[in-house]
């Protein structure tokens, strides 16, 4: 899934399935770590506590890429490792997000998910009876502009011509006929991935009275300035402070 991602809290209402969920593991594949240890800070309002961590906050260059992480449920928690780690050396974690901002992960352009469910297990066969169905979810969301760029775009990024692609997700599954010979089913299907485009300006009011062109205004002494960031989402505007 290169143009999606899994939210860590998506992972853990997969991983929450009844009969499933501990078959199950999620892969992050050529993904970026940077070296940002997550930190409390107290937000613009003085009193809200807000969690900065690698994804809203990490500035410099990746301290890995190329990477690969595993996710699994794991003793009442979530077992997050790297590829080249032993599950079983690997720290068990409260929830899927602490995980991934102990590792300093980042969702970026680069990064593929796969999800895997493992049904057969040694001395221990899955047996798949006929009209038996088996529900799979998987919660996915769109990378938006900020994860899906490859690098910084001064002023603005113009996707005007590129507001939606198609692609083609594929469903491998892997079995053994009556002569124990390995067999594949493969499955796929369409699907359309609009881009979120983004763009950030500020407004200006004197005295509660906005001015649109601050440069022909003469400003005095006493004079309150309120200044007030928009976030322009498609054609959408919204005020974000």
């Amino acid at each position: 899934m290169r143009f999606m991602y899994i939210k860590p809290a998506n992972m853990e209402r997969m991983f929450s399935q009844q009969d499933y969920g501990d078959r199950l593991t999620i892969t992050i594949d050529n993904a970026r770590l940077y070296a940002f240890a997550p930190q409390t800070a107290t937000a613009m309002d003085g009193t809200t506590s807000v969690v900065c961590n690698a994804e809203n906050s990490a500035k410099d260059a990746p301290s890995a890429q190329g990477v690969t992480i595993h996710i699994r449920k794991a003793n009442g928690g979530y077992s997050v490792f790297l590829g080249n780690t032993a599950e079983e050396d690997a720290p068990v974690y409260e929830r899927v997000q602490q995980g991934l901002d102990a590792l300093g992960y980042v969702v970026t352009a680069g990064d593929n998910y796969t999800v895997h469910w493992t049904f057969t297990k040694e001395n221990d066969p899955f047996i798949v009876y006929g009209g038996l169905e088996i529900p799979l979810p998987i919660y996915l969301s769109h990378k938006t502009t900020f994860g899906d760029l490859t690098q910084d775009w001064h002023h603005h990024y113009d996707c005007e011509n590129d507001w939606m692609q198609t692609m083609s997700n594929t469903a491998h599954m892997l079995y053994r006929n009556a002569a124990d010979e390995p067999k594949t089913i493969n499955a796929s299907c369409p699907t359309y991935r609009l881009r979120y485009d983004f763009s950030i300006g500020k407004s200006l009011a004197r005295n509660g009275e906005k001015i649109d062109e601050p440069e022909k205004v003469n400003f005095s002494d006493g004079d309150e300035l309120a200044y007030t960031m928009l976030c322009f989402i498609t054609a959408e505007q919204r005020d974000c402070i």
